[in-house]
């Protein structure tokens, strides 16, 4: 992302932190979650 805010915010969370901002990832399920996802935003 170009937003300084949202960079700045990415950069104190530890890397192991989920990233999945935009959607809430199910942690139980994060591939199979991720993955119904993706085939949502792609059928748009």
């Amino acid at each position: 992302s170009g937003d300084p805010l949202v960079t700045g915010v990415l950069a104190a969370l530890p890397q192991a932190a989920p990233r999945g901002i935009e959607f809430p990832f199910d942690a139980a399920d994060l591939a199979g979650d991720a993955g119904r996802r993706v085939a949502w935003l792609a059928a748009a």
